[in-house]
Order: C-alpha cells, then structure tokens, then sequence
C-alpha cells in the first residue's frame, strides 16, 4: 500500500526506506535493527482492498493495484513527501 505498493510497481526507488502496510488493527511504527528503514502501518479493512499477488524473493505477498496506489498516493500526500528525495 502507498508507497510500498508504489516501489514494487517499479514507480518510486527503494532506496525511500520506507515501507506502508495496511492492517486492520493499528500497529506503532517499527524501526529495523539492521538498516534506516521504518515499517509503518495504516489501518484498512484488508479484506476489501483491491489487491494483486507478486512473488517475491523471500515468497508471495499482496500489494495493493496500480491504480489503488495512486488513489492511495494522492490521499496520503503527507507520506509521499516525507518520503521521496528531494533535490536542493
């Protein structure tokens, strides 16, 4: 979802270093041992996302459609800034 979702569409780096993943309970953000990146968490019922399976290395996962994403992108328009680089 949002910018995780974006990454594995091949539209955003992932060098970002951040990672969105829809739940549907709230979850505090959590920061990785071993590199810079944060898993955050965003609330959803799950089982109504528009959502397609992509194998991965490490086995299948749910990512949320193409056009879920740029919904989700637009809506959460916060995230997306805090995230992408910025050129000065």
């Amino acid at each position: 979802m949002d910018v995780s979702a974006a990454r594995l569409h091949g539209v955003i780096p992932r060098a970002l270093a951040t990672a969105v993943v829809a739940v549907p309970k709230q979850n505090d953000p959590i920061r990785l041992a071993d590199r810079q990146e944060v898993v955050r968490f965003v609330v959803r019922d799950t089982a109504r996302l528009d959502a397609e399976r992509i194998d991965m290395e490490l086995g299948p996962v749910r990512v949320t459609t193409g056009e879920l994403t740029v919904l989700d992108l637009m809506k959460r328009q916060g995230l997306g800034r805090r995230c992408l680089p910025v050129s000065g």
